[in-house]
């Protein structure tokens, strides 16, 4: 299967272009942080809306920048109100990367990072959505690494 990853980074998208081209599903972003309007993606409704106006599946992310479990829940709500009651064919995922260095920075210990996936997952679960974590090869092996 052919996905792509996008953001407001990538622009304004041509779906049916992006259909032609062989792209059979899409994860889209969401936002980032706090359940604050300024973190939404700009591009993130107008994406849901190409996507289901040509027949591509999504799935959707959200960048943490959760340190502990209330921004944790924060984040949750910010994901699941702007799915708006939709749930996506594709997962929804906790991007817990650390391309900044925002979360090293502010000494967020290991076991909070898997409490932090924990929390979101549970509530994107009882919300109907397939949940998941997107993090890299180094996160997964030495800051998620507990038995969750």
């Amino acid at each position: 299967s052919k996905g792509i990853d996008v953001s407001q980074h990538n622009g304004v998208v041509d779906w049916a272009r992006a259909k032609a081209a062989g792209v059979e599903f899409a994860i889209l972003r969401l936002g980032y942080g706090s359940d604050q309007a300024d973190q939404d993606d700009a591009q993130f409704t107008a994406n849901v809306a190409g996507c289901e106006a040509n027949g591509i599946p999504w799935g959707a992310y959200l960048y943490s920048y959760a340190t502990h479990l209330d921004q944790a829940e924060s984040e949750a709500a910010h994901i699941l109100r702007l799915l708006s009651g939709r749930v996506p064919l594709y997962p929804v995922y906790i991007d817990m990367e650390d391309a900044d260095g925002y979360k090293a920075k502010h000494g967020v210990p290991t076991a909070m990072c898997a409490d932090i996936c924990a929390v979101v997952c549970q509530r994107l679960t009882e919300a109907g959505c397939l949940a998941g974590v997107y993090a890299s090869k180094d996160w997964f092996e030495n800051r998620l690494n507990d038995a969750r």
